[in-house]
C-alpha cells in the first residue's frame, strides 16, 4: 500500500502519495539549483507553474505548527532527493 502524506491545518487540507512529495521536491530541487528549502521556495515564487509548488510550503508550514502526527522532515526530504 502506498504511503499517504495527511494534515489538516486551519485553512488548508493535505493529502498526497509520499512519492507525490518526493518528486516534488526533486523536480523543485532541480529548477532551483540545489539551494536549501528557504531559500527555494523564495526561488519558485518566480515560477510560471507556482501552483504546482505551494503545496510544498503549505506541508512545510503544517509541519512547523505541530499539524502532522509524526513529523515529515520536509527540510531533511529535499537536502535528500
Amino acid at each position: 500500500m502506498e504511503e499517504k502524506i495527511f494534515a489538516k491545518g486551519k485553512y488548508s487540507t493535505i493529502d498526497m502519495s509520499k512519492d507525490e512529495l518526493l518528486g516534488l521536491l526533486k523536480e523543485l530541487k532541480e529548477r532551483t539549483g540545489g539551494e536549501d528549502i528557504l531559500e527555494a521556495f523564495e526561488i519558485m515564487q518566480d515560477f510560471a507553474d507556482l501552483d504546482k509548488f505551494k503545496i510544498l510550503r503549505d506541508i512545510y508550514i503544517l509541519e512547523l505548527s505541530g499539524a502532522f502526527k509524526e513529523p515529515i522532515h520536509i527540510d531533511r526530504l529535499y537536502n535528500e532527493v
